[in-house]
């Protein structure tokens, strides 16, 4: 499935990429959105980070660390984790356009990609093992397998290979 298929069969508004509000001019000034091996590389600290140590570590082993973390909704569950721990004081969902999925290297996970097992694929093999349908199809919420499926596709990730450029951002 090319990016133009995937837009034609889901009705795609953005991606997002949640962040505290006192990285937001740290964002801007960059240009865009640096995965974490990139900041460490150029020496940048960042004030707010929304992972802990020990999922930073994990992101490094994994080699997950090199891209930017995305999602398809305006809520995430480790926005929610970050918060709770005090991490992310005030946080801001950055909406992405949806052309960055055409970005070369460009990889999709089922699940949180610092998971164990996770894996992460090409947008070919996500049309066909992600629910895309629990994302933007109808959901009938009184469903609790529907539900399931929703809470489910709220842990996929969207990873974006070094840098998301400020161009692809809309409400920063």
């Amino acid at each position: 499935m090319t990016p133009d298929e995937f837009f034609r069969k889901f009705s795609v508004k953005c991606f997002y990429h949640f962040t505290d509000l006192r990285n937001v001019s740290s964002i801007k000034e960059r240009g865009g959105l640096l995965s974490m091996h990139e900041m460490k590389r150029r020496g940048i600290a960042v004030p707010a980070p929304g992972g802990n140590v020990a999922s930073q570590r994990t992101d490094a082993i994994n080699g997950m660390d090199k891209y930017v973390h995305l999602c398809f909704f305006n809520q995430n569950p480790m926005e929610y984790r970050a918060k709770e721990d005090g991490r992310i004081e005030e946080s801001k969902f950055l909406e992405v356009s949806r052309e960055v999925i055409c970005v070369e290297g460009v990889l999709f996970t089922s699940t949180m990609s610092n998971v164990r097992g996770a894996v992460a694929v090409d947008l070919v093999r996500a049309s066909q093992a992600l629910d895309f349908d629990a994302i933007y199809g109808k959901v009938d919420w009184s469903d609790l397998a529907q539900r399931g499926r929703v809470v489910a596709a709220r842990k996929y990730e969207i990873l974006v290979p070094g840098f998301v450029d400020i161009k692809y951002l809309r409400n920063i």
